[in-house]
């Protein structure tokens, strides 16, 4: 997907490789055949080998942290024009043992007799071991699922279900409204698959939903919990990417499609707050650059779940003198929701882990020109506590 995805980028821009400098990529479920997959990629399409390539992994703000990477990399003078991205293949997702099972397989190798191998190998095995594990997406530091912080934020912000389930709705609707207005037409390739399939929009978007098929779902991680699949992304397949160049290189005649006037990360903690870390980072960036809420016409936000996009609104727009989390300070103005996700968001599009955050950015860049706006946040949270923000200046 990745080697489409960055071909006919080249080919769009009628860019010449040879005036690259890098590719790098963000990537969470990593390609053990291949693990810096932006390398893999130059070979793959045949570009010049003297083209550098990394791989970055942040969890879900990895394609993020490829763009503002390369931002770095521009401003400092040592590059010019730097392709950045994310990739992931959540249907090749590694499969995994238990240990017992993988150790065994290690001592077996070391045996010469195909027998030996194989008698030690199940004299060590029970059968149970045979079985491959359930992959789960979870915090490594508390053994809770992404699904359980997002319980923890609806009851820690009173969120009810009903709220949840209508904040998805509108989601597929402005997601399904967005397509057939041909907003994603540029920016997405149709594919054809090996069955002879071709796809050339989101599979994910559900535009016959209603609120009462949403709440028909059973709750996805506690019994008597809120959280559903309905209201919560779905993670999928994807490949996203963007041209950055420097100053010099829109001089000489690279036209380009908005500017990333400055980023902020954030952190918070690995509990009910984990995430958060969107709030967090939009507070610090507006503050960065002196602005409020109210001066962004757009707003970018990863739809994790929508417990947790409610909470970060509910946060941001708190009282500075009466925040809802006492380490949080609220930026000045108000989000309202008129100005969120005008082209649907990751609970309709799907949630390809890296290439999220690209999404984000060319969402709020198409959104921006469109309303004629001055100033959008591309903003998403992420496993750890990790939290992101852009701010993109419309230079139309």
């Amino acid at each position: 997907m990745i080697g489409f995805a960055v071909g006919y980028l080249i080919e769009k821009t009628d860019l010449d490789p040879s005036f690259l400098s890098n590719i790098i990529l963000g990537n969470v479920v990593p390609f053990l055949k291949g693990p810096n997959i932006a390398r893999e990629v130059i070979f793959h399409l045949n570009l010049p080998g003297k083209i550098s390539g990394y791989t970055i992994s942040a969890a879900c703000i990895s394609g993020l942290r490829a763009v503002t990477s390369a931002m770095e990399e521009i401003k400092s003078g040592k590059s010019e024009l730097i392709i950045a991205g994310g990739v992931e293949s959540i249907s090749n997702m590694p499969v995994t043992y238990r240990e017992t099972f993988i150790r065994s397989m290690f001592k077996a190798r070391r045996e010469k007799s195909p027998f030996a191998r194989l008698y030690l190998f199940a004299k060590a095995n029970p059968l149970r071991n045979f079985f491959p594990e359930i992959p789960q997406f979870q915090e490594h530091s508390t053994g809770l699922k992404m699904g359980d912080y997002a319980e923890m934020l609806a009851e820690k912000f009173d969120i009810s279900r009903q709220a949840m389930d209508e904040f998805a709705l509108q989601s597929h609707r402005k997601a399904a409204r967005a397509t057939k207005e041909g907003k994603y037409k540029s920016d997405i390739i149709k594919l054809s698959l090996p069955t002879g399939e071709e796809i050339d929009s989101d599979t994910t978007i559900r535009e016959d939903t209603s609120m009462e098929k949403l709440s028909e779902l059973r709750p996805a991680f506690k019994t008597d919990g809120r959280v559903t699949a309905g209201n919560a992304s779905p993670p999928t397949d994807g490949a996203a990417v963007v041209l950055l160049a420097s100053e010099k290189m829109v001089e000489k005649g690279f036209t380009p499609q908005a500017r990333i006037k400055d980023y902020a990360y954030a952190t918070t903690n690995n509990r009910e707050e984990l995430l958060l870390g969107s709030a967090y980072a939009i507070s610090e960036l507006l503050r960065a650059e002196n602005l409020s809420l109210s001066d962004i016409d757009v707003f970018e936000l990863h739809e994790a779940f929508a417990s947790q996009v409610i909470a970060t609104i509910k946060c941001l727009n708190a009282e500075p003198q009466n925040p809802i989390i006492p380490d949080f300070l609220p930026p000045e103005g108000r989000l309202e929701e008129s100005r969120l996700n005008l082209y649907g968001g990751s609970i309709s599009l799907g949630h390809p882990f890296s290439a999220t955050g690209i999404r984000l950015i060319m969402n709020a860049v198409n959104a921006l020109k469109e309303i004629k706006g001055n100033y959008a946040v591309a903003a998403s949270c992420a496993a750890g506590g990790l939290g992101a923000a852009l701010l993109i200046e419309n230079i139309d």
